[in-house]
């Protein structure tokens, strides 16, 4: 394929993998403490504070950004694009790139909760996978897609945004994380070799690779 179809198609491509990738990064144990959850401790959620987050460090891209690049090239292998001849399609994606791009912007949000056409779009339906409701955390959570809703709604993760904006932050206002940098980054990893020390060595496997939920018999306390 060639021109703004194989444009279209690789953009498509490039947001399924990265779907995948940020599902796992919460659906898998390892991947969520790896760094992932840094990520979702922010409770006063906006576009500055997702310049400033520790999720573009080494933990979170060892573990769904790998993903992505382990996974992109395997799926690319089965199209053959040249978008050299996209013409004027690749000036609109990257009008639609730049509006989508801002994903914890609370402007964005709430144009995006007054006009509904706009709600097929990334940014909001983001903001709304930040949330603390536990009807957006069910399982693994909701609103994966990086650019477009498409993913979400075809693997039944989409739920519409709410009317308000929703508090964000996994973790309570007593959490204790805020006393060094490094204590932020590494404390999810600290807890999991504690959690591996005080179980048997036949929970190890899930207490590594289990679900993001799973507590091990010897649960420790988590400052959530």
């Amino acid at each position: 394929m060639n021109g703004a179809v194989a444009l279209i198609l690789a953009c498509l491509l490039g947001d399924f993998c990265f779907y995948w990738s940020h599902r796992f990064c919460h659906k898998i144990r390892f991947f969520w403490y790896l760094g992932h959850i840094n990520h979702h401790r922010n409770r006063e959620l906006c576009q500055l504070t997702q310049a400033v987050d520790p999720q573009s460090l080494i933990l979170d891209t060892a573990g769904g950004k790998v993903f992505v690049l382990l996974f992109l090239p395997l799926v690319t292998q089965l199209f053959s694009l040249d978008i050299r001849d996209s013409g004027w399609a690749l000036i609109a994606v990257i009008v639609f790139d730049t509006w989508t791009d801002p994903s914890h912007s609370v402007v964005l949000y709430y144009l995006e909760t007054r006009f509904a056409f706009l709600r097929h779009l990334t940014p909001a339906v983001h903001y709304t996978h930040h949330s603390r409701e536990g009807r957006h955390n069910i399982s693994d959570g909701c609103n994966f897609g990086a650019r477009t809703t498409l993913w979400d709604r075809l693997f039944g993760t989409d739920i519409e945004p709410l009317q308000i904006l929703p508090r964000t932050g996994l973790f309570s206002d007593t959490a204790d994380y805020r006393r060094t940098p490094l204590r932020f980054l590494f404390r999810p990893w600290l807890q999991m070799l504690r959690e591996l020390g005080t179980n048997r060595l036949r929970y190890w496997r899930a207490i590594l690779f289990g679900h993001a939920s799973y507590k091990p018999p010897v649960p420790l306390k988590s400052e959530r």
